[in-house]
């Protein structure tokens, strides 16, 4: 049994008073800390294969994670992940759901999913779909073969 959550869901850094970010252990490790990013203002510029991302937070801030939020549209399509990724549902108009090694997952707002490192996925959207992600590592585009980009209409 699925459990949803009934909140807005956020992905937070915790800085210590001298400037570093404190694990779950209260180890300190060094970060760069950067300005807040909001998600609100952005408007979706969909490729032709119905999907707009919007990377805020990445290695170029000096993070070892990159964040942000992706919309989906009317989107059916395979892929293979180059990296570890957490998407996070933020709203669904239609239909979304994502198929894990053969077994498909319907997201509603609120759910989340771990889509580890080489993992055959499909991505399927009626409608337009909202996500929050976190992926590991920050450069996580340079790992992704160009002609698999050309075909998902990204760019590096």
């Amino acid at each position: 049994m699925r459990k949803r959550l009934g909140c807005t869901t956020a992905l937070v850094v915790v800085l210590g008073v001298n400037g570093l970010a404190r694990g779950g252990d209260g180890t300190a490790a060094p970060a760069q800390l950067s300005q807040v990013k909001s998600t609100a203002p952005i408007k979706p510029n969909y490729v032709p294969y119905g999907i707009s991302n919007h990377e805020l937070i990445g290695a170029e801030t000096g993070a070892r994670i990159a964040a942000g939020i992706v919309y989906f549209k009317d989107k059916d399509f395979p892929y293979v992940m180059h990296y570890d990724e957490v998407l996070i549902c933020k709203s669904v108009k239609g239909h979304f759901e994502i198929v894990v090694e053969g077994k498909a997952q319907r997201m509603v707002p609120g759910d989340m999913v771990y889509l580890p490192k080489g993992s055959h996925v499909r991505y399927r959207s009626v409608g337009e779909a909202v996500m929050y992600f976190a992926v590991t590592p920050a450069d996580w585009l340079k790992r992704v073969p160009p002609e698999e980009l050309k075909a998902a209409g990204e760019q590096r």
